[in-house]
């Protein structure tokens, strides 16, 4: 039975590669922790590495990096290193820069309207002449407390934060009203993302980005870039899992030549509250973190699931060597959608009335 590819393709406006299929994340890690576990995880044999400014690791995952080519375990054309600017919208100033479920220091170069500095910043804290992609973290360009496009589109995550035992409607019901609150000038909205977009694109001319893309974007804003990008984005990296699975989203994808790339795969709760992931992975004989991780492959999307675990590094990487899963298995799996983010909810980001492309 084949294993899955090593890398999935891209070819859009300005950009024509591949990226590895299976990476390695570091959201939550930080310090000598953050440290080991890319050293280690560069020695299983991982040659896709994932960071962000937001996770404040971009230290100890370079210093790793650099002392993994150093010792001559790997080069640094072997290695794809991720990073990801931009995360916050213009307007926001560290006391409004709350981010679920993540510790972060605050960073005034991590803004829509500071991306230039950011990206100058994250290549000296990595320690690195380049990296291979860079990202825009997210499109959000409005932190206002009820009328902003910031805070909706991550409350989402506290439904899980706090074990919430609402129903599925009851949830979608306060979603809606978080949904109705939200008024952000549009014109603006895009002119900031464009503004960060240019960064990148200025980032990549100069030699500090081998390949740019986005991170969090529906197909809407994707399409929207056609306005103002040079290049178009090779990647787009979004929340996925068989709870989230946005068919639209990878229809667009694979329409536009671009690659997707997923986070969230490892998702405690989408994966221990799903005896169907349970029953799957063991008549395949294997576990659920592998299983999903093996499902996301088979639609295409790159995985790069974190952990600080030696063990489990071998194990995630080896996913992608099992069978694919049978259709049964597959349908099985695919059934379990219910686009239901735990993390970024794209709905607040379009237009008042819009289609919702993400299908929720």
């Amino acid at each position: 039975m084949a294993a899955a590819p090593s890398h999935f393709s891209f070819k859009v406006k300005g950009q024509e590669g591949a990226i590895p299929s299976s990476g390695f994340g570091t959201a939550t890690l930080h310090g000598e922790a953050c440290y080991a576990a890319v050293r280690s995880a560069i020695a299983a044999g991982y040659r896709h590495i994932d960071s962000a400014m937001l996770y404040s690791n971009h230290e100890p995952v370079g210093r790793a990096v650099r002392d993994a080519i150093a010792a001559g375990e790997v080069t640094r054309a072997q290695l794809w290193v991720t990073t990801k600017v931009a995360f916050f919208p213009a307007d926001a100033d560290g006391a409004n820069t709350w981010v679920p479920g993540v510790v972060t220091t605050w960073q005034p170069e991590n803004t829509k309207a500071t991306a230039p500095a950011g990206v100058d910043l994250a290549l000296a804290e990595l320690g690195l002449e380049y990296v291979d992609l860079l990202l825009i973290h997210n499109p959000c360009t409005d932190t206002r407390r009820v009328e902003g496009d910031y805070e909706a589109s991550s409350f989402p995550h506290c439904f899980e934060l706090a074990a919430s035992r609402l129903r599925p409607d009851e949830r979608e019901a306060v979603l809606a009203r978080r949904l109705a609150a939200v008024a952000v000038d549009a014109a603006a909205a895009e002119a900031s993302r464009a503004a960060a977009w240019r960064a990148l694109e200025a980032a990549r001319a100069a030699g500090k980005a081998r390949f740019i893309g986005v991170s969090n974007y529906p197909p809407a804003l994707v399409r929207a870039m056609a306005a103002y990008a040079t290049v178009e984005p090779a990647v787009n990296q979004v929340e996925f899992h068989p709870r989230c699975a946005w068919p639209r989203l990878r229809e667009h994808a694979s329409a536009a030549g671009m690659a997707l790339s997923a986070y969230g795969s490892g998702n405690s709760v989408a994966l221990e509250k799903s005896p169907v992931v349970a029953r799957v992975a063991a008549e395949r004989g294997s576990t659920p973190l592998a299983t999903v991780l093996r499902w996301t492959l088979q639609k295409g999307v790159a995985v790069h699931p974190r952990t600080g675990t030696p063990a489990h590094m071998a194990a995630n990487l080896a996913a992608a060597a099992e069978p694919p899963l049978a259709p049964e298995h597959e349908a099985a799996l695919d059934a379990l959608n219910a686009n239901w983010p735990y993390y970024w909810w794209a709905m607040p980001l379009l237009p008042k009335g819009a289609v919702p492309e993400l299908e929720l």
